[in-house]
Parts: structure tokens; sequence; C-alpha cells
């Protein structure tokens, strides 16, 4: 049964906000064509990945016992991180990658502020729409991390927060997410299955709820990874692709 949820919307927000960073950064100067293009085929490889994980949580896959035996899929929340992995193979998405982060600072850390969201699944968690063993601990830290995106980005500075600063909040913003999949696999059926008490695990794997563990939660803390990697190497003036 679907549910109103904000999480189809968030998947259209990160998707506008990386076409809007690379046509801005493109119209800058800042990245090339190849570079444009290739943060485009990113953006399409994600939105693929949504909709076979949306169907198949409409087809009811993630409650079959193929998908079971698939347990413990440690793994699986990972896949928006391995597609971008997979496309840093290519040199002129490095570049563009590393452009954006440079110009963009502030932008990255205000589009954190998404994560606020995840008071939806706290509440689910607190009315027994969702297993609160899952959502409390993990929903209320992101909760808070999306808070503290919004307070840095309200009270930038003019000369731009310490590096130091930002990759410390960066790393923070991925911490408050590690415990989240063995929290999972915790609830689903399989050889970690220890929360037994209704709802369980598998109420993440339905639609649109889906869309979170499998896309939208990977994906905030593979920004967070981009941004305090570029700010760890240092900035760059240009991406523009040789």
């Amino acid at each position: 049964m679907t549910t109103v949820s904000t999480l189809p919307f968030l998947c259209g927000a990160l998707a506008a906000f990386w076409l809007w960073l690379g046509i801005r950064s493109f119209a800058r100067g800042h990245i090339g064509t190849a570079g444009l293009v290739s943060v485009l085929v990113w953006i399409a490889c994600l939105a693929a990945w949504g909709v076979v994980t949306a169907r198949w949580a409409l087809s009811g896959y993630y409650r079959s016992a193929e998908f079971y035996s698939l347990l413990p899929g440690l793994w699986w929340p990972m896949i928006p991180a391995f597609i971008t992995v997979g496309i840093l193979a290519l040199p002129p998405f490095r570049r563009a990658l590393h452009a954006i982060a440079s110009h963009n600072a502030r932008s990255l850390v205000m589009v954190q502020a998404l994560r606020i969201a995840a008071i939806g699944g706290v509440l689910k968690g607190l009315s027994g729409l969702l297993p609160p063993s899952f959502a409390l601990p993990v929903g209320i830290p992101d909760m808070l991390f999306g808070l503290s995106a919004l307070a840095l980005a309200v009270l930038w500075p003019t000369k731009g927060r310490p590096t130091r600063t930002l990759i410390a909040w960066n790393l923070i913003g991925i911490a408050v997410i590690l415990p989240a999949p063995i929290l999972m696999q915790l609830g689903l059926p399989g050889p970690l299955h220890i929360f037994t008490s209704t709802p369980d695990a598998r109420a993440l794997f339905e639609y649109p709820m889906v869309l979170a563990p499998t896309l939208v939660v990977p994906l905030f803390i593979t920004m967070n990874a981009i941004h305090a990697a570029v700010l760890w190497t240092g900035p760059t003036d240009s991406g523009r692709d040789a």
C-alpha cells in the first residue's frame, strides 16, 4: 500500500540540484562539455536505479524468497555509491565533480538541509508505521544533521567556512548513517534477524519508503564523501576538459 511521502520529491529535488550545478558550472566555464555530459550520465544512471528499485518494491520482489536469499545484503544500500565510483573511472567526471564541489561549497552544505525530512520517518516510527528500532536511532541523528546544514548555510561567513570544519562536518554526515545498514538487516528475515516485532524492516522496502534506504540516503552520504574528498585534496580553478 502506498502512502503520502516526501521521498519522490526528494529524488526529484536531488536530480534537479545536480542538473542545476552541472549547467551552472558549465555556463561559468568551470567544467567543459565532456564534464557536463558525464554529470548528466551520472544523474541518468541514478534515476534508472531509482526506477528499478521502485518497480521491485511495487512488484513484490523485495518480499520474495529470492531477495531474502541475498541477505545479509549490507552492500544493497550502497548501490548509488557503487554507481558513482564506477563513473568516477571517467576522467571528465572526476574533474567535473572536483570543479563543481570547489566552486559550490555553500550549495553542497545547503542541500543537506533536505535531510530534515527524516522527521517523517521518525514520526512513522513513533506511530507504528515503521520499526522504531530503525526509525529512531537513524532518523533522529539524520534530522539533526539536516538542521545543522541549514544553520551552517544560513550563517555562512563572507570568507566561507574553514576547510577542516567542513571536512569534519561532512564526515559526521556519513557517520550518523553508518548504523543504518546493520539495523536494517537486524529487522529483515535473514541470518541477522533479531528484531521480530512488527512492523519490522520489511516496511522499509515498500514503495515509496524503499527510495530512502536504496537511493536518497545513500546519495546524501555519497555527496558528503564527494565534498569531503574535494576539500581534503584542495580546490581547483577549473574542471574544464583538456
